[in-house]
Order: structure tokens, then C-alpha cells, then sequence
């Protein structure tokens, strides 16, 4: 993980290839500041995973190359700095989820290949991957046993029954509140998958 052969003083730079280096980290110590972004090449190391201080503000990126690693996390806000990212690529990873938060940072249209990644598609994924364009390569379950290699847009309610789930309103609203002893209120309608059973039980406060 050293940055023998780079110049950390280039100020103009069109492209960065650190393809097959052995790399176990996210090489942010080479990087210094350039002007414009940048094609980032990071395919066929040795990376776990991109934390969530990996990439600097001063490393701004046009195309960022994480094919064929390691990885099996990226962080909350590991791209937070990247308004210019227009082509991420993750596939052949050790991903098992990917969190659509991951392209509110680029103002840009952004694309993200992600297969050959051993992707979970239990029930919180489903719900995720209701965020991602539907014209994008479909996502190939791993597991659970019942769904490997169907596509998760193929899952049918039959194969992952999950339970009703509640949203809010608006992200700092409590999902429900109560009202008196007796009413319970809820701020957004429950989504549930087909004919999943949908079932209460309620305890006044003085009864518990």
C-alpha cells in the first residue's frame, strides 16, 4: 500500500491507474489535490471495504473503478464528495447489499455496475431495491437457498414473505404516535407484500 511512482504534486490529471497493485485500502494518502475530476482506477487489488473518510473532498472523481476486489461494505457517505461521479463500478466484489443512498451525491447521472456480487435479498433489500432505475442490469440473489440466482426483481411474494412495514411522513417523525390511551396514530399508509397477514395488538399505557 505504498504510493512509490506517484507524483503528489500533479495538479492536472486526466486518469489514475493503480489497477493490480495488491492495494488493501482505498489509497487516499496518494491522492493529493487535482483541479477537475478525474478517471479513477482501482480494478483487480486487494480492497475490503471504502469507510466513510476513505475519500477526501479534494478527490473528486469522473469515473471510479472498484471491479474485481474485496469489498464487502461501503459505508454511509463514503461518496459523499463525489458530485461529479458519472460511472462507479463494483462488480465482482463480496457485496451482499447496496443502499440507493449512493446516488444522492452526484449531480450528475450515475451509473453503477454491481454484478457477481453474493447479494442478500431478504426483505430490507427488497424494499431498497425499489429505489434503483428499473432499466439497470437486475440484481442476482445468493441467498437465501430458496432464490439463488433469481433475479430480485423476479421475486415473487410466494418466495420472501416479509412483514407489513410502516413508513414516515417525513424522516424526523416518530412511524406512530399515540393519541390518549386508546387511538394509535399512523402518519403514512403500511406497505405489505401481496396477501401478507396484517395483524395488531395494542396495550393501553396503564395497562401494561
Amino acid at each position: 500500500n505504498n504510493c512509490w511512482g506517484i507524483n503528489s504534486s500533479t495538479h492536472r490529471l486526466s486518469t489514475l491507474d493503480l489497477a493490480s497493485n495488491d492495494l488493501t485500502m482505498f489509497p487516499s494518502h496518494c491522492l493529493s489535490r487535482v483541479f477537475g475530476p478525474y478517471n479513477m482506477y482501482l480494478s483487480r487489488n486487494k480492497i475490503r471495504g471504502i469507510y466513510s473518510n476513505s475519500i477526501h473532498s479534494e478527490h473528486l472523481f469522473r469515473e471510479l473503478l472498484l471491479d474485481h476486489n474485496h469489498i464487502t461494505f461501503l459505508e454511509e457517505g463514503s461518496f459523499r464528495y463525489q458530485k461529479r461521479l458519472v460511472y462507479l463500478d463494483l462488480q465482482d466484489n463480496r457485496l451482499t447489499v447496496l443502499n440507493p443512498n449512493i446516488l444522492a451525491y452526484s449531480l450528475k447521472y450515475l451509473r453503477i455496475e454491481y454484478s457477481e456480487n453474493p447479494w442478500k435479498c431478504d426483505c430490507e433489500f427488497v424494499q431498497l431495491f425499489r429505489a434503483f432505475p428499473t432499466t439497470w442490469p437486475p440484481f442476482v440473489c445468493s441467498e437465501p437457498s430458496p432464490l439463488v440466482n433469481l433475479s430480485l426483481s423476479n421475486v415473487q411474494n410466494t418466495n420472501l414473505p416479509c412483514p407489513p412495514a410502516l413508513c414516515a411522513a417525513k424522516s424526523h417523525e416518530a412511524v406512530v404516535a399515540f393519541r390518549g390511551e386508546k387511538d394509535v396514530v399512523i402518519p403514512c399508509p403500511i406497505m405489505r407484500h401481496g396477501n401478507a397477514a396484517l395483524s395488531w395488538s395494542f396495550t393501553p399505557p396503564g395497562n401494561r
